[in-house]
């Protein structure tokens, strides 16, 4: 027979793992538009789901060189089959990708 101990820890243990608490997890893009496998469960997550900052985007940027004002484009869109760091906020309906693993 279970002790009142085991039960309370079992309750709990559920309750964690239900409570979709905020997360650091680690996954792989998927897509080009931003999808992403979650690398524990291998659950997909749309890319409207996601959010991905610019410095991993292909992005226009605006420099001054000798005091010549010029638009050059930075090449940092992340391909499909990057590993990446994402924090899942609480309740898991929004992803950050926050980092980019080796």
């Amino acid at each position: 027979m279970a002790s009142l101990y085991d039960a309370i820890k079992k309750a709990v243990a559920a309750y964690m793992d239900n409570a979709g608490l905020s997360d650091l997890l680690y996954a792989t893009l998927v897509s080009a538009a931003g999808s992403i496998r979650i690398e524990k469960t291998g659950v997909v997550i749309p890319s409207n789901m996601v959010d991905l900052p610019d410095q991993y985007t292909n992005r226009q940027v605006d420099i001054t060189i000798d005091d010549v004002k010029k638009t050059i484009t930075l090449h940092d869109q992340l391909p499909v089959g990057s590993r990446v760091v994402v924090i899942k906020k609480q309740g898991g309906q929004r992803y950050a990708i926050v980092g980019r693993l080796p």
